[in-house]
C-alpha cells in the first residue's frame, strides 16, 4: 500500500458488519479542536453467548402455581373413604344376590350332602304336601287320596297293568321294593312308572316314563325279604308337577309310636283286586320288641325291617301296595320311613305290615346314585 508524499494520512478503512450488528451503549465523542481525526468508539465485540439467547438461571427454579381454595364438591379423603364403603358394600350385596339366585335356580328339587357325617343329607324342597300333618285332623282308616297329598307316590307297571308301588326320592330316582323286580322282573325295559295320577282313568295313552336301570340290594334275601329295597333310575327326569320325599338321615330316631301314613293301589282286602284310586291310612310305628314278639312275628323282623300298622288288626297295607311310602311328617316335611315289604294277610291280627327301614339303606342307595356325579350334584351341608 502506498501514500502520496505531502498528503494528510487518510482515516483507517471501515468494513460494515452486515451480519451481527450490535447496538453501541456508548455515544460516539465529538472532535476535539485542532484534532483532525475523528474519535470513532472501539469496536465491540460480543460476548461468547448472544443477547437473544435466553440465559439459564444458576440455581434450578419450580414452577409456582396458584392453588384455588378448596369448594365445597372438593372430594375429600373422607368423602373418598365413604364412597369406597359404600361401592363395597353395594358389590357384596349383589355377589349376595346372584349367589342365592344360583342356589335357588339350580337347587330346585335337588339333594344336600353335609361333611360332617356320611351321608347327612336333607332335600330343600322335599316333603312338601297339601296334606296336614296334624293327627287330630285325618281319618284313621283307609280313604280316597286327593290331589297334591303324596305328590312322591308313583306307579309301576308292567304292559300297562299296575304291578307294585314307588316313591320319588330325586326327579329321577324311584325308591321300590326287591321283591318287586326279582327274577324276569329284573329287565327295566319292561317296567313304565306314572307319577301324579290319583286313578287309572288319568293314565289315558299315556306312555309313561321308561326306566334306564335297575338295581336291587346285593344282600335282599327272597325268603326272609331282608334287605327288600332297590332302585329305579329313569331315562329322562320326572316333570315338576310332582315331588319327592325327604329321605331319612342314618340313624333318624322316630317316636316308638310315631305316626306314619301309607298309600297305595293295593287291594282293599285279602285275595282282592287292586284298587283303581290311589288310598291312603294312618298307621302308628309298633316297636321292634313287640313286633318280634312271640304272638306277633317271634324274630322273624330284622334290624332292617320296621314295623307299622295295628296288632288288632284294623288298618294294613296288601296286595298291589308293595314297594310303596311309608312315610312321616315331622315340622311340616314329609319323610320316608320305609317301604312296604311284606306281612301275614291284610290287616289280620297281631300281623301289622313290615317296611324296609330306610335309615339302615341311607349309604347304600346315595353310593348306588352316584351322587356327586348326577345331574342334580348340588349340595349343602345341613347336618345339626
Amino acid at each position: 500500500l502506498q501514500t502520496g508524499e505531502g498528503s494528510p494520512p487518510r482515516p483507517p478503512p471501515y468494513y460494515e458488519n452486515h451480519g451481527y450488528q450490535p447496538e453501541s451503549f456508548y455515544l460516539p465523542r465529538q472532535p476535539v479542536d485542532g484534532n483532525i481525526y475523528a474519535q470513532y468508539p472501539a469496536p465491540y465485540y460480543p460476548p461468547s453467548v448472544p443477547h437473544y439467547v435466553p440465559t439459564m438461571p444458576p440455581h434450578p427454579t419450580s414452577t409456582v402455581v396458584q392453588q384455588e381454595p378448596p369448594s365445597g364438591k372438593s372430594c375429600t379423603p373422607k368423602l373418598k373413604q365413604a364412597a369406597c364403603i359404600i361401592l363395597s358394600i353395594l358389590i357384596l350385596l349383589l355377589g349376595a344376590a346372584i349367589a342365592a339366585f344360583l342356589i335357588w335356580y339350580f337347587g330346585r328339587n335337588v339333594f344336600y350332602i353335609g361333611r360332617n357325617c356320611n351321608f347327612c343329607l336333607k332335600c330343600l324342597h322335599c316333603g312338601q304336601s297339601t296334606k296336614r300333618e296334624n293327627p287330630r285332623n285325618r281319618i284313621v282308616g283307609g280313604r280316597r287320596a286327593s290331589k297334591g297329598e303324596w305328590p312322591w307316590q308313583v306307579s309301576l307297571h308292567i304292559q300297562r297293568t299296575h304291578v307294585c308301588g314307588g316313591t320319588i326320592i330325586t326327579p329321577e330316582w324311584i325308591v321300590t321294593a326287591a321283591h318287586c323286580v326279582e327274577g324276569k322282573h329284573s329287565d327295566p325295559f319292561y317296567w313304565r312308572v306314572y307319577a301324579g295320577i290319583l286313578t287309572w282313568s288319568e293314565i289315558g295313552f299315556q306312555a309313561g316314563y321308561a326306566v334306564h336301570k335297575i338295581i336291587s340290594h346285593p344282600n335282599y334275601d327272597t325268603e326272609s325279604k331282608n334287605n327288600d329295597v332297590a332302585l329305579m333310575k329313569l331315562q329322562r327326569p320326572l316333570s315338576h308337577d310332582v315331588g319327592p320325599v325327604c329321605f331319612s338321615n342314618p340313624g333318624m330316631m322316630y317316636q316308638p309310636d310315631q305316626q306314619c301314613w301309607i298309600s297305595g293301589w293295593g287291594a282293599s282286602r285279602q285275595g282282592g283286586e287292586t284298587s283303581k284310586e290311589l288310598n291312603a291310612a294312618m298307621v302308628p310305628l309298633i316297636e321292634p320288641a313287640k313286633c318280634n314278639s312271640r304272638v306277633v312275628y317271634n324274630g322273624l323282623v330284622s334290624p332292617n325291617m320296621i314295623c307299622a300298622g295295628y296288632l288288632e288288626g284294623r288298618v294294613d297295607s296288601c296286595q298291589g301296595d308293595s314297594g310303596g311310602p311309608l312315610v312321616t311328617a315331622k315340622n311340616s316335611v314329609w319323610w320316608l320311613v320305609g317301604d312296604t315289604s311284606w306281612g301275614t294277610g291284610c290287616a289280620s291280627r297281631n300281623r301289622p305290615g313290615v317296611y324296609g327301614n330306610m335309615t339302615r339303606f341311607t349309604d347304600w342307595i346315595y353310593r348306588n346314585m352316584q351322587v356327586g356325579n348326577s345331574y342334580y350334584g348340588m349340595y349343602q351341608i345341613l347336618c345339626s
